[in-house]
């Protein structure tokens, strides 16, 4: 078990290796967090000897405020496991919804947070995918054709919302949710 983080990469002239915290129990997440440590290997390179250490802040973590770097093997990983090649066929061919996501997460191995984010990324759907902790919006991803922005200035959760009952406690449909625009996009901008 790794304190502090959940892959690491070492590179040295006689070995290279990856490690897994063995503390992450989703065979999803380990998957997931070994591929992104591969985009390290493959991309963030240049010297004999290197070492990379990443937390769990870092990997299946799509915001804009992390490093670049991070960003960068995260979308790596992303395409390793659910290529475009293979996956565009699979989303176009389905609707949005959780069962469909779930379906590309088995066949991936990926989480369902990993899988909806690739899906929202290859859709020809007009959707989002909000990540919220805690009742706080975390980070967004929608897709080319959603022309609307959250409301990230306070990040909180909107009231009427199935996403807020969750956070109190209360089982989210399994089917996704027609939202009111009003209550994720008060200050909405259009692209």
């Amino acid at each position: 078990s790794f304190k502090g983080f959940e892959g690491t990469l070492v590179v040295n002239s006689s070995l290279s290796y990856i490690g897994i915290n063995s503390g992450i129990k989703e065979n999803t997440r380990k998957n997931f967090t070994c591929a992104h440590e591969l985009g390290h290997y493959c991309m963030d390179i240049n010297t004999s000897d290197a070492e990379f250490s990443c937390s769990k802040d870092e990997i299946e973590i799509f915001k804009k405020s992390i490093q670049p770097m991070e960003l960068r093997a995260n979308i790596f990983a992303s395409e390793l496991l659910m290529p475009r090649f293979l996956y565009k066929e699979l989303v176009d061919a389905h609707d949005p919804s959780w069962d469909n996501i779930k379906k590309l997460a088995q066949i991936s191995q990926t989480s369902l947070t990993a899988t909806a984010k690739r899906y929202v990324d290859l859709t020809e759907h007009a959707c989002v995918l909000i990540v919220s902790v805690d009742g706080k919006i975390l980070w967004f991803n929608k897709s080319k054709y959603f022309s609307f922005y959250p409301n990230m200035e306070d990040r909180v959760v909107p009231y009427n919302t199935h996403a807020y009952s969750a956070f109190k406690g209360k089982l989210p449909p399994d089917d996704f949710d027609t939202l009111r625009i009003e209550d994720w996009f008060c200050e909405a901008r259009v692209n």
